[in-house]
């Protein structure tokens, strides 16, 4: 670059122009040089590398290795196995009856790599959990750098999620909590990324939110909408921000989670005798049971 010769900064979406010859002041000032950049960003690279090599040994050390739990666990991978066995992609089934107490999503992400290596095994049942919780981590560490400006934040906020009790049990089970909580995250990682941008970026993360939202509907039902929906309405109150809900990125995410879900349900009603899901879902008693609503 010739000396004298003019150089443009942007700052807080102002343009101003600067003489080179005082760029290096500049920079020294505000402590922004390319090479202190440069080593920033390769340092939040080896961070978030030696986070996801600990995350992966601690989470998949051992992950096939023992049985099916005794407890209720066990019926995701018999679901799953009879789903092969009888070619039923949409119905999922137990003992050849129709299974209602939980949505499809987990059943899927069992069946698939089952019906690649074809059967069913420990592993291959805990696996969706793992990898759950494998991009689970990641996410928190980019929403923790985006939230606080320090790729740091981040990564205390990963390890501390890695090292908690319940989150690390999960994540070696077979349970649909763990695939609940990875798209809850994303939910909410697209939220707030939508909510820090404008213009077509501001667009595709609001759908990307609603879109995330379905899956975890798809999930677990219920807890897949009201997680998400109301820690988002909480903070939008507290910013006063609630238009933001009713701006098209919103609206047209919106109309997309209920294309998604409405899918699957039309798609399922057409496979399934309605007299016998009538009567399945009266046995079930999945409105009546004890345990609290959103389970």
């Amino acid at each position: 670059m010739v000396k004298g010769e003019f150089f443009i900064f942007s700052n807080l979406g102002q343009i101003n122009f600067i003489k080179v010859e005082k760029m290096k002041l500049l920079q020294k000032k505000i402590n922004f040089s390319p090479s202190s950049i440069e080593n920033h960003f390769e340092v939040e690279q080896i961070s978030f590398a030696f986070l996801i090599s600990i995350s992966f040994a601690a989470i998949f050390f051992q992950l096939g290795n023992r049985s099916f739990e005794n407890r209720g666990y066990i019926i995701y991978a018999e679901v799953a196995r009879e789903m092969i066995r009888s070619g039923d992609w949409i119905v999922p089934r137990l003992k050849g009856e129709i299974y209602l107490h939980k949505p499809i999503l987990l059943i899927w992400f069992i069946a698939i790599p089952s019906a690649l290596f074809g059967k069913v095994t420990p592993f291959f049942a805990r696996l969706p959990s793992a990898i759950s919780a494998l991009f689970g981590i990641a996410l928190t560490f980019y929403l923790g750098k985006r939230m606080f400006n320090d790729y740091r934040s981040g990564l205390i906020s990963s390890f501390i999620l890695l090292s908690s009790k319940e989150y690390f049990w999960q994540a070696k089970t077979s349970r649909t909590d763990m695939l609940l909580t990875f798209f809850i995250l994303a939910s909410l990682l697209c939220f707030y990324t939508a909510f820090e941008s404008s213009g077509r970026k501001r667009f595709y993360f609001s759908i990307l939110f609603y879109i995330n939202i379905a899956f975890a509907t798809l999930t677990k039902g219920p807890p897949g909408i009201l997680f998400p929906m109301g820690t988002v309405i909480v903070f939008l109150i507290a910013n006063k921000r609630i238009k933001m809900l009713f701006e098209p990125g919103f609206i047209s995410g919106f109309f997309i989670f209920w294309a998604i879900i409405l899918s699957y349900i039309f798609i399922y009603f057409n496979c399934v005798n309605p007299s016998a899901f009538l009567i399945k879902f009266k046995a079930a008693k999945i409105l009546t049971r004890p345990e609290p609503f959103y389970y």
